[in-house]
């Protein structure tokens, strides 16, 4: 308590102006993002404005004294906002990982004047994962936005050391000789006097967001080349 009532004595001979939660200085570029914009770096606050915006000074001159509430906001918490905020709309998709499928929300926003994905949350609508993501789907967002990742075909040569890059219809083209070559090459017509009309040469596996649609193209593709190793990811 004597503690107290000094350094309420020295605050008050101090003069200092009484608190004020919308008169916060404004905060450097330390490190601070606000969805994609970083904070730009301002002058150096007043002294004064440190002691009044200390959460010891707030607690103990305002009416917060458990410091469990206004006390302990800082400007870095008055200032953050949810990166879903500014989105300008909002897109469903589905997780692209495991066979669970969860649903979820992507947040699409304009940044330097491009489409720009700010934000992936589970989608609560969802009957599967009611809102929930794993620690997978819920940075699946670095798979639209890491600089890191490839947006170009890259092929290594047999025996090759490096990667080179390919043009999509060069690649797509390259496929399909090679499985046309493959099926060719490990036809079967017969096995044990049996007619089988197969190839044992390539598989197929799907992924698990691919859709009923999809699936069934697929099958039908494969099933028409001869393959009867047909499986998808999501079958349970």
């Amino acid at each position: 308590m004597v503690l107290r009532d000094t350094f309420m004595s020295d605050i008050s001979a101090a003069t200092l102006p009484p608190p004020r939660r919308d008169s916060y200085p404004a905060l450097p570029s330390a490190g601070y993002v606000r969805l994609d914009r970083p904070v730009a770096r301002a002058a150096l606050p007043d002294p004064r404005s440190w002691i009044v915006n200390w959460p010891v000074y707030q607690q103990l001159t305002g009416r917060d004294r458990l410091g469990r509430g206004l006390a302990v906001r800082s400007p870095h918490t008055e200032h953050a906002a949810p990166r879903t905020e500014a989105a300008e709309r909002v897109t469903n998709s589905v997780c692209p990982y495991c066979a669970v499928g969860c649903a979820q929300r992507v947040y699409v926003a304009k940044v330097n004047g491009q489409d720009t994905v700010t934000q992936i949350e589970g989608d609560p609508d969802s009957p599967v994962s009611r809102g929930r993501l794993c620690p997978k789907g819920s940075a699946s967002k670095q798979l639209v936005t890491h600089p890191g990742r490839q947006v170009r075909v890259l092929y290594r040569r047999p025996y090759g050391k490096t990667w080179e890059r390919l043009g999509l219809d060069q690649a797509m083209d390259m496929i399909a000789d090679r499985v046309i070559a493959t099926r060719a090459a490990t036809w079967q017509e017969t096995q044990d006097g049996n007619p089988v009309n197969r190839t044992l040469g390539f598989a197929s596996l799907g992924g698990a967001t691919l859709d009923n649609e999809e699936n069934y193209l697929i099958n039908k593709l494969w099933t028409a080349l001869g393959a009867i190793q047909i499986e998808n990811q999501a079958r349970i």
